[in-house]
């Protein structure tokens, strides 16, 4: 467990660096506040911040999806569970009668 969480702590790092590097080296983006143009290792970790915040953002709506697709087909077999009971119970309880009736009952002797 701890040994994933390092890895997508790292992968992430990476990312968010490499990315800020293309942004700002490859297509001469720049982060200007007040008419000044900020220093490109502050600028990579802007567009970096702006790459983590898009990758947790991903990570949280790739979670709740495939929660939620889980969580409906876990409604849909206990539904269905709960829709074959109701409609057999009384099959399955007259089932319990004629067992408990025909079973071997061994006597003391």
């Amino acid at each position: 467990m701890l040994k994933n969480v390092v890895i997508a702590v790292l992968l992430a790092i990476l990312l968010s660096y490499t990315m800020g590097y293309a942004v700002s080296d490859w297509f001469d983006m720049r982060i200007q506040l007040d008419n000044q143009v900020l220093e490109p290792v502050t600028s990579m970790l802007g567009f970096g911040l702006v790459a983590v915040i898009l990758m947790m953002i991903g990570f949280i709506v790739a979670v709740s999806v495939v929660g939620v697709v889980f969580f409906a087909v876990f409604a849909a077999f206990v539904g269905l569970f709960v829709l074959g009971l109701g409609a057999f119970w009384p099959m399955l309880l007259l089932a319990a009668v004629v067992i408990w009736l025909v079973k071997d009952k061994s006597q003391s002797a």
